[in-house]
């Protein structure tokens, strides 16, 4: 179902245009496991993966002030960000089997297992057009962290302070796309690493 929503934008990504989907909701709303088929996964077909013409993939994490890396043998301009040539798709699935296990995650009242950190994984994808001209284009997968009321979650302490920061990311993203949307000339992108 999902992916019947977004295939038009996943057609715009093959066209050479970039394309980003954002996965935002409250803690348990199964963002993770929209974007992700979960920890656990599902088959190719679930996913809506044909990764024949993708280049390669990079996969990072936002956890706290901190820029993370879930996959790290390398660098690009990123901190610690890697890219990896994926040639098949269970090359793919390995790679997100791989950052979703890295995932920073923690217990609180709402989710046993909520995703305590935002992340990007980004897919290089590069074609030729019909005249043979190069053609490159990225698709970005946001799964950001669950939107959380502290007094329902009950954290305390740095589970706290990390929901505190969650909430304020969030918000500085909800800042930009609203700048953006209304064409202000000025856009907050600096107020978070997020944006």
């Amino acid at each position: 179902e999902v992916f019947k929503d977004t295939q038009q934008l996943i057609r715009y990504v093959m066209d050479s245009y970039n394309v980003c989907i954002f996965a935002y909701g409250q803690t348990g709303s199964r963002k993770t496991h929209t974007t992700m088929c979960g920890p656990s996964g599902g088959s190719t077909m679930d996913r809506g993966i044909n990764f024949l013409t993708q280049n390669d993939l990079f996969w990072i994490s936002f956890a706290r002030k901190n820029i993370m890396n879930y996959m790290s043998n390398g660098g690009i301009s990123l901190l610690d960000a890697t890219m990896h040539l994926v040639k098949s798709t269970n090359d793919v699935l390995n790679l997100m089997k791989l950052g979703e296990m890295n995932r920073f995650v923690s217990s609180t009242a709402l989710n046993n297992r909520s995703s305590r950190s935002h992340s990007v994984l980004t897919v290089h994808v590069q074609g030729k057009d019909i005249s043979g001209n190069i053609q490159r284009s990225c698709l970005h997968l946001v799964d950001l962290v669950g939107s959380e009321r502290v007094d329902k979650s009950e954290v305390t302490g740095d589970r706290l302070k990390e929901a505190q920061y969650i909430n304020g990311s969030l918000s500085c993203l909800g800042d930009v796309i609203t700048a953006l949307a209304q064409k202000n000339s000025h856009i907050p992108y600096r107020n978070s690493k997020l944006t």
